[in-house]
């Protein structure tokens, strides 16, 4: 395609680049801290407490001071930092994002990764209006670093967005199909940095990448709709449908835990938060495996009985 490619999206810009890989192991967070900051359980983590660990964990893992203007997640807890960067276009940012990976100035993400095991834990520690705020306001933020993209792919981007054929706009609003002569076109509303008036641009094709959405299949789906309705499952704030933290056995709208009724996967993102990681839903898939096994073996324990 020798066209131009038009990348949108609501609130962030192209995910970061990762570099060369770096062991680190957490110096901050960890499962004592997440204990002692709880009370073992008894008591929510805040946001702020969370953010704090996570400012302390990065400076920790790069061993240097955050430098504004530079691709580093400590621009989250920097005014300085998030001032240069609106004044940058994607593009400039994205650029310097792969020379910073090609430099291996990138231990950040490992940083990120590093806690990635913990981070359904934390997610779950924190209480609901803390998780709302978070999904408002930062979750865009947190994904364009924690998802960052292999240098190698970025490399592969980099000539059409220096070049100008690859161009990366923030402050979606809506999509919508328009007519404009005798072929189907379509044209996206943006909301401009500078707050002026709404950008209308018309595109011949549009891909959408924005990937599942837990809370439109809760209302898409018709499985989902009749449980629902029903009050077999209940739908969690944050997406998706609510289950137990520990056995994913799904809950009701009466708030009864069901005993023989599991939900696992992308469903389950407003309890489990990381519902798109391969291993974070392999681990729950065992998990519920050995619980149906159990319940298995007691049943086939009684006289009679048969189990499906």
């Amino acid at each position: 395609h020798a066209g131009t490619i038009t990348c949108l999206s609501r609130a962030r810009g192209f995910p970061k680049v990762q570099g060369r890989l770096t062991e680190y192991n957490p110096a901050i967070i960890d499962e004592e801290w997440l204990a002692r900051v709880t009370r073992a359980g008894k008591k929510h983590l805040t946001l702020g407490n969370a953010a704090l660990a996570l400012k302390m964990e990065l400076d920790d893992c790069m061993r240097a001071p955050y430098e504004p203007g530079t691709p580093d997640p400590r621009e989250w807890f920097s005014a300085v930092g998030h001032a240069q960067r609106s004044d940058r276009s994607e593009e400039d940012i994205f650029a310097n994002s792969v020379h910073a990976a090609r430099q291996g100035h990138t231990r950040w993400y490992y940083a990120l990764d590093s806690i990635s095991h913990l981070t359904p834990s934390i997610w779950n520690s924190l209480g609901a209006p803390d998780q709302l705020r978070f999904l408002d306001r930062f979750y865009s933020l947190w994904c364009e670093y924690r998802h960052s993209m292999p240098l190698i792919n970025a490399e592969a981007l980099a000539p059409a967005v220096t070049g100008g054929q690859l161009i990366i706009k923030r402050g979606l609003k809506l999509v919508a199909p328009v007519s404009h002569s005798s072929a189907p076109r379509w044209q996206a509303v943006r909301a401009p940095r500078d707050r002026t008036a709404n950008a209308t641009e018309r595109f011949d094709f549009i891909i959408d990448a924005t990937g599942g959405q837990a809370k439109l299949a809760c209302e898409r789906e018709t499985l989902l709709i009749n449980a629902l309705r029903r009050g077999i499952l209940r739908r969690d704030a944050c997406g998706g449908v609510k289950v137990d933290f520990g056995t994913c056995r799904a809950v009701s709208k009466s708030a009864k835990t069901w005993d023989d009724l599991y939900v696992v996967g992308p469903m389950t993102f407003g309890t489990h938060f990381y519902t798109n990681s391969f291993d974070t839903n392999r681990d729950l898939a065992f998990r519920v495996a050995g619980q149906i096994e159990q319940l298995l073996r007691q049943r086939s324990d009684r006289p009679g009985a048969h189990a499906t």
